[in-house]
This record gives structure tokens, sequence and C-alpha cells, in this order.
């Protein structure tokens, strides 16, 4: 696994500010300070439910309908259904989304404006009730000589306001989103057809909730009816095409992607469509279709060198070209021997070409390694990861040259999982 730099010594900096602030606004010694500071990143990550609840109730107030609500971005801990939406909890504390359903019409730009602010008036709400409740003045929120709980709780929601409202673009899983401060700055330039674009990715998630239930040929179904619905818009067709890959319709997936390429030069989520057309053309390993594979890839990483997507399928491409060693710089930053397997964050697809690379190297051990985690792996492997295996499998010869008695015994129990 692999994390950006830049994000650390941000992260770092920031939260050492915070610390030293506390340390030398309340002289409290440095344990009673790490307290305060627990307090302080426990406070951030309660805010972060109140912004999203925020957008929520004034989406609901402006008729807009909520379809799912992600807190984090990183693995998912819990999955709740609430009146009609999906509330998703991460391990991660990196933000949260909110997408929406039902798109009305009739006076768009000020309701979604509305729905913008609506996470910022929700913590200004929570500032002023915790005020009210506990009788703290304005003055006293100033004073910093006395730190306490209910004023870490009301500088957390401050720090999170101003962070929501300065107009920039941020990283979530590999995305560059807008904060409210940026949606607020762009939406007098903005048209009730950008607006609904945004809005239509409600109609997505319910396709995307069969996605991951790998109920594929709906999923397929509901993202053809997206595309139909909303045909300016990248994300349905990726998505269809992310789906017809997982049943197998490789030739399905390439049509879908390369029928109107050059109208979507410009979007932002272009590299999504380029690493779909590079695995698809990818596994159908064919000498001309790797050199596809190899261009389209090449296209993602250049729009997009951090999303995971992008570098698994642009380090399968480099080692089915035979730049193993570069392929596995790739992949090592995104497959977590640490973590369980699974299809969103730690994809099996990724073992089995570490296992390759790996078996091309001579590094039976590791490769061991890769196939006894593929072996505990509990759900249904996808049609694509069926293709990769037997592609594997047989350019290796069945890992022939790995002599160990666990071999057969994890090839044996991994066709059992693919049967």
């Amino acid at each position: 696994m692999s994390i950006s730099p830049y994000k650390i010594i941000l992260t770092i900096f920031l939260f050492t500010g915070i610390f030293l602030f506390f340390l030398l606004a309340d002289f409290s010694g440095f344990s009673l300070t790490l307290l305060t500071m627990s307090a302080f990143v426990l406070f951030f990550y309660v805010d972060i439910y109140v912004h999203e609840i925020g957008h929520a109730l004034m989406g609901w107030l402006m008729g807009f309908q909520i379809k799912r609500m992600m807190i984090g971005s990183g693995r998912e801990l819990f999955r709740f259904k609430l009146a009609g939406f999906v509330l998703i909890i991460t391990n991660s504390l990196s933000g949260g989304v909110t997408h929406w359903g039902k798109v009305p019409g009739g006076s768009l730009k000020p309701r979604f404006a509305l729905l913008i602010m609506g996470g910022i008036f929700a913590q200004i709400a929570a500032i002023l009730l915790c005020m009210a409740i506990l009788d703290i003045s304005f003055r006293d929120v100033f004073v910093v000589r006395s730190i306490s709980y209910p004023k870490l709780f009301i500088y957390s929601n401050l720090l999170l306001i101003t962070v929501n409202l300065i107009p920039l673009k941020f990283n979530y899983m590999g995305i560059k989103l807008p904060t409210d401060g940026m949606q607020l700055l762009k939406l007098p330039l903005w048209k009730d057809r950008d607006i609904q674009n945004i809005l239509s990715a409600g109609k997505i998630m319910d396709a995307y909730e069969q996605y991951e239930l790998k109920n594929y040929d709906t999923a397929e179904e509901l993202f053809r009816e997206c595309v139909k619905a909303y045909p300016d818009v990248i994300l349905p067709r990726i998505n269809l095409a992310a789906a017809l890959i997982k049943q197998g319709k490789v030739r399905d997936c390439i049509e879908v992607l390369e029928a109107d390429i050059i109208s979507y030069q410009k979007d932002p989520l272009l590299f999504f469509l380029y690493n779909n057309l590079a695995w698809a053309y990818l596994i159908l390993y064919k000498t001309d279709t790797l050199q596809k594979a190899d261009e389209y890839s090449g296209k993602a990483y250049l729009l997009n060198a951090r999303h995971r997507n992008v570098l698994g399928t642009r380090g399968c491409v480099l080692i089915e070209k035979g730049a193993v060693e570069d392929g596995l710089v790739l992949l090592k930053k995104v497959v977590n021997f640490y973590a369980p397997v699974d299809d969103r964050l730690n994809d099996p697809v990724g073992f089995m070409y570490l296992a390759y690379a790996y078996y091309l190297q001579g590094k039976y051990g590791e490769v061991l390694r890769c196939l006894k985690k593929l072996e505990n792996f509990s759900l249904a492997f996808d049609q694509d990861f069926i293709i990769v295996n037997k592609h594997v499998l047989k350019k290796t010869n069945q890992f022939s040259l790995v002599y160990v008695p666990e071999k057969t015994k994890i090839l044996t129990s991994l066709q059992g999982n693919l049967d």
C-alpha cells in the first residue's frame, strides 16, 4: 500500500499545529494535551456526520431524494438502510459524500445552493445549540486560555466549516471532487443541465447497489437505462462497462466505451473510461489487444497516477508486456497483504498478477504467499478474474516450478472457489 507523501506531510503539519495550539493555550502538560487532541479528533469525526446529515435534511426540504451517504473512503465497516437510503461507514476519516436520486424541476439553482449549504448550516446550528445548552458566550469561545470539551466541539466544527468553504478540489477515492465552497463559487456559471448531471449520481447508485451485490445482469440493465437517461454523462457509461467486464462480456464493454469516446475528452472522469478500456483489451490476451491495453492504460495513468484502479491496471499491463519490475512497483501500491482480499479495495486480480510477476522473477516463496491470500477469499470470483486465472495458470504451467506441498492444495481450493 502506498500513501501520498504530500498527504502525510500535510496531515502531520495540521495536527502538530493544532496540538501545539492546545499545549500553549491551556498549559495542561503533554499528557493532558494528548487527551485533548484525541477528543478534538473524535469531535471532528462526529462533525462529518453532522455535516452530511445537514446536506441530507436540506436536500429533503428542497425536494431532492437522497440515495446514499458514505462516511470516509476506506474499507466498508457497516452498511445500514435508513428511510430509503443507504448509509455506509468505512474505516477512514477522509470526509463524506452524499448522492442524490430524484431530480425535481423548477428553481433548481437556488435550491441546489441551499442543498450545498445544508452541511454548513447544520454545523452552525450544532455550535449554537451547544452554546445555548451549556451557556457559552461568544466571548468564551474566543478565550483560548481555558480549553473544555464543549469548546473543542465548537472548534472542530469551525475547522470543518472553514475547510469546506475553501474553494478547491479534494481527492476522494482517487477522484477530484469540489468542496462546498468551490461549488458555490461555480454555481452562478452553471446551467440547469450541469446541476442535473451532478445529481444524476443518485439514479446511478440504484444500479451500483446491484453491482455491489454482484447482480451484474441487473446492474447492466439499470446502467443502460442511465446511459439513455443521461447521454452526456460519462459515469453511467463507465459503470455499464464495468458490469459488462464482470460478466465476461469484454467485446461489448469495448463497444460501449469506444462509441463516443471523443465526446468526453474534457471530462474529469475520462481516466476511468481509458482504464476500463485498457482492462478489457488486456484480458482479451491477443498481441494486438495488448498494444491497445498499453495505449489506454498509459493514457489513464497520465490523467490520474494515484487512483488504485489505474495503478492496478497499468501494473498488470506492464507485467504482461514483460516490464515485470515496473509492473510490480505499481501493483505493490494497491495490493495489501495485511488486509482481507475484496473486489473493491484489495482486488484478487492484483494478487494473481503479483504471483505471475514473482514467478517470472523466480521468487517462488512470494508466489505461494500471493496464492495463499487468494485461497482465503470467501466470495465468488468474477468472470474477469476467471479469465486472468486461466491465462496465468497456462503461462506458468500451473506454477510448475513452485515445488512445495501446499501448492496443489491451494490451487485445488482456488479452483473450487472458481467453480
